[in-house]
């Protein structure tokens, strides 16, 4: 697959992780270990 095949990205987070989204970005799975995290399963 070639980054142009890609049309559309669906992101799902809470809407609590927003306001450190907009600040901070969205973390790769190893960069995240240095955040706090909550599971969204059990909301």
């Amino acid at each position: 697959m070639n980054l142009s095949d890609i049309q559309e990205l669906y992101f799902i987070t809470a809407i609590s992780n927003i306001t450190s989204i907009m600040s901070d970005g969205i973390f790769s799975h190893n960069d995240s270990e240095r955040v706090p995290q909550y599971a969204l399963f059990g909301a």
